[in-house]
C-alpha cells in the first residue's frame, strides 16, 4: 500500500509543478531593463476533445477532455495539456467466460516542444472483478500538441508486479488527437 501512496504523491507533485510553472513564467518585460521583447509571441488556451487509440498487446481506445495551453514565438512552439479520459480495452479471448472488457479512467499531463512530446499519466483499470493502478510515462512526437504519437511503459503499483490483466502489455503505443477550434492551425 505504501508504493501506491508514493506513486500517487509523485503524480500529484508532477502535475502541481507543471501547473505552477506557468505562474513563474509570466513576467512583465517592462520591469526588466535588459529583457528582449518578443513581438511575435502569442499564447492560446483551449478546451479540447481528446480522442485516442493504441496498442498495449491488445487494441485500446480513449476519449476525454483536455485543457491545452499553446505558446508560439519566433524561437519555436510549446504546449502543455492537462487531461482526463476514459479508456476501453476490449478482451477478445476465445473463451467467453474469460472475455471481459477492461475500463479505465486516467488523468495526466503532457508537454510538447517543437516535435518532442512527453507525458505522464496515472490510470485506474478494472473489469469489475479485478483492478489495477498504473503509472505510464510516455515519449514521442507531437505536432502543435494536437496530434501526438507516443511510446509508453506501464508501471504497475502492485507489490508482486504480476499482471492483473495478462492481455495488457507493459509496452504501449498510442496515437492521440486533441481536437479544438484551431486544430493543427486550421480555422
Amino acid at each position: 500500500m505504501n508504493h501506491q501512496k508514493t506513486f500517487i504523491v509523485i503524480a500529484l507533485l508532477f502535475t502541481w509543478l507543471f501547473s505552477i510553472s506557468s505562474v513563474f513564467a509570466q513576467e512583465d518585460s517592462l520591469h526588466r531593463p535588459y529583457a528582449v521583447v518578443n513581438r511575435n509571441y502569442s499564447s492560446l488556451n483551449y478546451i479540447s476533445i481528446r480522442i485516442g487509440a493504441g496498442l498495449q498487446k491488445d487494441f485500446y481506445s480513449e476519449a476525454g477532455v483536455a485543457f491545452q495551453m499553446r505558446n508560439f514565438g519566433c524561437t519555436g512552439y510549446f504546449s502543455r495539456s492537462y487531461y482526463t479520459a476514459l479508456e476501453v480495452i476490449p478482451n477478445f479471448q476465445l473463451n467467453e467466460s474469460q472475455s471481459k472488457n477492461v475500463y479505465g479512467i486516467k488523468t495526466g499531463v503532457e508537454v510538447n516542444a517543437m516535435l518532442l512530446a512527453l507525458a505522464l499519466e496515472a490510470k485506474y483499470q478494472t473489469d469489475f472483478s479485478k483492478n489495477a493502478f498504473v503509472i505510464t510515462p510516455k515519449i514521442g512526437l507531437g505536432f502543435f500538441g494536437d496530434v501526438l504519437l507516443y511510446y509508453g511503459y506501464n508501471f504497475s503499483t502492485r507489490r508482486n508486479k504480476e499482471r492483473v490483466f495478462p492481455f495488457i502489455s507493459n509496452h504501449q503505443f498510442s496515437l492521440i488527437f486533441n481536437v479544438h477550434e484551431d486544430f493543427l492551425g486550421i480555422r
